[in-house]
């Protein structure tokens, strides 16, 4: 059971990266450069032959890719996300927690009141 948990979160980090390297367009060389590794270590992740990384080498992926953490870890909750929101949620967790309530209200105010009508 151990081993297919693991096996679920390494295919979670495949498809993650494989869809950042896409969507920044770049590559494995190129990005392992980035991130300070060995300009095979994205392919070996990427093909399997190193398994489970390490959460330091995420961390170093996610810096080279200019995302949080989570976007290679993380599932449901990025997956329906557009470049476009990413950018945001990223933005927003770089902020204070002060400038991100302000910034939450001002968004909040630009919604239309439904019971208004506008």
């Amino acid at each position: 059971m151990h081993n297919q948990r693991n096996m679920d979160i390494d295919d979670l980090i495949v498809a993650n990266l494989k869809r950042l390297i896409l969507e920044k367009q770049t590559n494995t060389s190129a990005l392992a450069k980035a991130a300070g590794m060995n300009h095979t270590a994205v392919r070996d992740i990427l093909t399997r032959k190193a398994k489970s990384p390490k959460y330091a080498t995420l961390v170093k992926l996610a810096n080279a890719l200019d995302v949080p953490v989570w976007e290679i870890t993380g599932g449901d909750r990025s997956a329906n996300l557009t470049p476009e929101e990413r950018r945001m949620l990223f933005a927003m967790s770089q902020l204070s927690d002060e400038i991100r309530e302000v910034l939450l209200k001002s968004a909040e105010a630009q919604i239309p009141d439904p019971e208004k009508g506008k």
